[in-house]
Parts: structure tokens; sequence; C-alpha cells
């Protein structure tokens, strides 16, 4: 990586947050998860629906479900690896399905609930899936997958729903998840994954305790990111299901610090003419994901009727966080500088190779991303929005400038 200075000047870097991260030698599970469940097992790790858990709790669906995926693929020859895809991975039921499949070191595939059903079998073919949860994935004609319900799965274990030594062994180093990136999918490795939590909760400055809320599904790369990032510093995730307007009153009234937004739904919030409630903490802000400019007038509005900061933050699923606001600061026209772990260079677009001036000479460029937490090269099937054109570099396909503090302008 370019070295900080030809990237952000130090003295522009917030105090206290650092600027690179080492692949984390852990994996999501135990660093998210079973480290709690032996520290503090009756801390709250989720909320959603009205409904709190527990790590210790929490821990044990994981195996449990684990278990059982475990041995609805007992059919499939050894040595192949399971590819399973769920398409209502909504709520504590589903992160305990996606804890439990990355327990059974499977390539999992997280489907947007907006897709369209017709385009899922092609989908899953794609993927090459073996095990579908939620749904029958397509016309209802016979499939290659076996389809079971989200329940069936997450349920809360029985007596004797135990595993066997083989099965209770954690292959979740060799998990991936995919998330789908235009009409590709990009199968994230454990170690990108821990380092988009663990960047993110830099970055953010999350704290043992915190609450965050993400309002985003857990299928896109900020409900994954929002999902892990408190948890693994032993805090509360606040799962999706409630309205913009609630998460953002939570925030307001203190019950959660954070809480990530996407622009359609901070945008509805303006026009609404929601009034923040409640009294102001100095530690409550709210992010909002762009993928473009966002008005200065927007975020102003925004900002007004929240009387919270509001910040903008801009990634993709190849990626995870790209550029951010820091909680402390934030110029207006910014979508934020390169966040922990990662360095932004200029593409040139048409050529397709870096751009060799410095950024303050250029008018424009594509924006490049090099981090140690990038998918690998390639995807399954499609076409993704953006292209590697070095190994450890990504062009996302966006184009911006970026001035010579470290700032990043969206076009």
């Amino acid at each position: 990586m370019t070295k900080s200075i030809d990237v952000v000047p130090t003295w522009y870097w917030p105090d206290g947050v650092p600027r690179y991260l080492s692949p984390p030698r852990s994996t999501v599970y135990k660093a998210a998860v079973e480290r709690w469940a032996r520290r503090t097992p009756e801390s709250i790790a989720l909320v959603g629906d009205g409904v709190s858990v527990d790590f210790a709790s929490l821990a044990e669906r994981a195996r449990s479900a684990s278990t059982r995926i475990r041995r609805l693929a007992a059919e499939r020859a050894a040595g192949e690896r399971l590819r399973l895809a769920m398409t209502d991975a909504t709520g504590i039921d589903g992160v305990v399905a996606l804890l439990a499949a990355t327990l059974a070191g499977a390539d999992t595939l997280l489907i947007h609930p907006a897709t369209p059903h017709a385009d899922l079998a092609g989908i899953l073919s794609g993927f090459g899936c073996d095990l579908l949860i939620g749904g029958d994935g397509g016309d209802g004609q016979r499939r290659p997958w076996l389809s079971v319900e989200l329940s069936s799965i997450s349920q809360v274990p029985a007596a004797g729903d135990g595993a066997t030594a083989d099965e209770a062994v954690d292959r979740s180093a060799d998990a991936t998840v995919g998330l789908r990136w235009g009409d590709s999918i990009m199968l994230q490795p454990n170690e990108a994954l821990l380092g988009w939590a663990m960047a993110f909760r830099a970055f953010a400055s999350l704290e043992k305790g915190d609450r965050f809320a993400v309002t985003h599904p857990l299928s896109s790369w900020e409900g994954m990111t929002g999902l892990l990032a408190p948890l693994v510093v032993g805090g509360t995730s606040v799962l999706p299901g409630a309205s913009p307007q609630n998460a953002v009153e939570a925030a307001a009234s203190g019950s959660v610090q954070g809480v990530w937004l996407d622009r359609a739904e901070a945008e509805a919030l303006v026009e609404s003419g929601f009034s923040r409630p409640g009294r102001r903490d100095p530690r409550q802000w709210v992010y909002v994901s762009v993928s473009s400019a966002m008005p200065v007038r927007a975020r102003k509005r925004l900002k007004r009727l929240l009387d919270i900061p509001v910040l903008t933050a801009f990634g993709t699923p190849a990626t995870g966080l790209v550029a951010a606001s820091p909680q402390a600061w934030f110029i207006e026209e910014a979508v934020g500088i390169p966040v922990t772990g990662v360095d932004v260079v200029p593409v040139d677009g048409a050529g397709g190779h870096l751009a060799e001036p410095p950024w303050p000479l250029l008018a424009f460029a594509n924006l490049g991303v090099k981090s140690t937490f990038l998918a690998p090269a390639g995807s399954l099937h499609g076409t993704a929005p953006g292209r590697f054109i070095e190994p450890d570099v990504l062009d996302v396909g966006v184009e911006c400038r970026i001035d010579s503090n470290g700032f990043v302008y969206l076009i």
C-alpha cells in the first residue's frame, strides 16, 4: 500500500483512529460470537422483532443449526464444498442460519429480498446451489438443490440435538459469504468479512456495550458490516425490521449509538418532515450510504431535522466500506476519507490502468481501491460493475476526484 501521507495527510486523520489493520488471525464466529459467549454470556448480542438474544444463546443456536445443515448435506460426496443459498436471511433466525453456515464451512449466497422471483432459478443455477434455505428458488419445477424452511434450520435447540465429533468441528475459517454485485456474485472469505467489521468498528469508534442499528438487509455489504462490527466488540446489533423513522428515533432517544440508512430512506425522512424527538447525545450519529454525490442541501436538511451528525459512506460488495465521514467532522460536499485499511488510487477508466498524475492534477478519474480485504478477483457468473486492474487494485467503476487533503468526492 502507499504511505498514509500520499492519501490522507497525517494531520487530517482523526485522533485515535488506526490507519491500517493487519489481516485478523481469527474467524467471524470466534471473534463475534464465541469469545463473548465465554466472557460475557448474558450480554445482549442481537435485537430484532422485539426479541433479544444473548451471546450464550446465540452460540448455542448457531452450533445446533450448523449440525442440521451438516446432516442435510451428509449425502454429498466427501470432500465437496457445500454451496448454500438463503432467500430469507432476515431477523434473528437469518443471523443464526448464516453463522451456522459459516461453522459448517459452506459457501453461502445471501439473496436480496427484493430480487424478482423469476430471477432466482438462474441465480441459484449460476451459483451451483446445493441447499436452499427459504422458498423453492424458482417456478416450482424440480431443481437440483434441496429446499428447506428457515425455521427448520434456526429453531431453538431441542434435547438430543447434539452434534457428533465430526459435526462439532469449526470449519468457519474455510467459509465464504456471497454477495451479489451487479450480475456477479462476489465470494468474500472469512478474513475479508472480519476485516470489514474490524475496520468499521475502529473508524466508527464502536465500544463494548454499544448498540448499532442498520436498516440494510443482511444480503448487502452494509448489512453484513453493521451486523458484525458491534458484535466483535461485545456490543449489540439491532437488526433490520423497524422503519427508518423508528430507527432514527432510537438513535435520538439514546437507545442506540448509531444508525445506517440508505440514501432513499434518508431522502424519504426529509420529505416526510420527520422531526427528531428527545435529547441529543454527542456520541449519536447517522450514516447514509451513497453511490454518487449527495446534494449539500439534502444533507443539511436532514441534519437540521435530526439534530444529529449526518455522515456519508461509500462502498461495494467487493470492497466493503471504502470512504466515509468521521463522526467528529466532515466537509459537506465530500463523501469522506478512505477508511481504516483502505487506500484509494486514480484509475484511467478508458484505458483500464492506474493513472500516472497525482490526484490533485486530475479533474476526475475512476476510483481504484487497494485493500487487504478485497474479494478475490473474478466472480462465479455474470458481470461485475467493477474490474480488477491489478491483483490488489479494484476499479469500482465510479468517477470521483480527491483533493490534496484526502477527501473523496463522488461525481
